[in-house]
C-alpha cells in the first residue's frame, strides 16, 4: 500500500495525529507548498478558538422543553413506549435459491451467505 498524499494530512498534522516519521516528512511538505501551510494554518486557527470556548451547562427542564416539543406525544417515565410494528408472518425474510445460478453463475451457495467464490474443486479450496 502507497503512502498517503501529503495533502491529504493537513488535518492530522494540526491537530498531533501523526507518527513521528510522517510528522517529520509533512514538515519537510509544507516547507514547500504554500497550500498545504495555508491550510494547516486554518485549521489551527479554528483549533484555538475551539480550545478557547468554554461549557456552558444547559438551563434546568430544557431537555424535557425540547422532547415535548419534538415528541407531544411522549409517554411518562416508565410508561408504555411507543406501538410497536405488528410482525407480518405472510413475509417472509427473501433468501436466494441455491439452485439459481443466473445471478452468480461460477459461485456456490453458502446457507446465510449468499454466493462464496473460490470454494470448489480446482478453485484453490477444499472439494465439498
Amino acid at each position: 500500500m502507497s503512502a498517503p498524499s501529503p495533502h491529504v494530512l493537513t488535518g492530522a498534522y494540526a491537530v498531533h495525529a501523526l507518527a513521528e516519521p510522517e510528522r517529520a516528512a509533512f514538515q519537510r511538505h509544507l516547507a514547500v507548498c504554500p497550500d498545504c501551510a495555508r491550510e494547516v494554518a486554518g485549521f489551527e486557527a479554528v483549533l484555538a478558538r475551539m480550545a478557547a470556548a468554554e461549557a456552558v451547562a444547559p438551563p434546568p427542564g430544557l431537555r424535557s422543553r425540547v422532547l415535548a416539543a419534538i415528541v407531544p406525544s411522549l409517554p411518562a417515565e416508565g410508561g408504555p413506549g411507543p406501538p410497536r410494528r405488528a410482525a407480518r408472518p405472510d413475509r417472509a425474510p427473501r433468501r436466494p435459491d441455491p439452485s439459481d445460478r443466473r445471478r452468480a453463475p461460477n459461485a456456490r451457495w453458502k446457507p446465510g451467505c449468499g454466493p462464496v467464490r473460490g470454494t470448489g474443486p480446482g478453485e484453490g479450496g477444499a472439494p465439498p
